[in-house]
């Protein structure tokens, strides 16, 4: 039979305002991965539609209180669909530690810490969003 081999959970650790939503959208357009926005936004779950279409609304809604059921989720979805890679972002206020510490402890899991070396031009980015109310690029 044949090898089927799990799709590796990708974390993107960042703050807002660091270019997180085009990293991940560059992400996206690689082959071999799925890459959902912030997972586990407390008020929405931001996922690839791929993902939303797939995994149980229960689990979905319950993401911040069992993270790594969600996880689990999207690397079955992603395995089925034999990809290599499938992540999300976090933010700092998006679990609690315990959550990403579940979350770390993921066997083959990667992370990347994404941060924008220029604070100001971080700062100035918040302030344009918080005036215009466009928060994606």
């Amino acid at each position: 039979g044949e090898v089927v081999v799990a799709a590796t959970p990708l974390v993107i650790f960042a703050h807002e305002r660091t270019g997180s939503n085009a990293f991940c959208d560059a992400l996206n357009r690689q082959r071999g991965i799925i890459m959902n926005k912030e997972a586990f936004n407390p008020t929405e779950s931001y996922l690839h539609g791929t993902m939303r279409r797939a995994i149980h609304p229960r689990v979905i809604s319950n993401r911040n209180n069992q993270p790594r059921a969600l996880v689990d989720a999207m690397v079955k979805v992603a395995t089925r669909r034999r990809l290599r890679y499938v992540g999300f972002k976090i933010f700092p206020a998006h679990l609690s530690s315990g959550g990403i510490d579940a979350i770390l402890r993921m066997q083959g899991a990667r992370a990347v810490i994404l941060y924008r070396k220029n604070v100001l031009a971080v700062y100035r980015s918040l302030r344009v969003a918080e005036s215009t109310g466009h928060w994606t690029s």
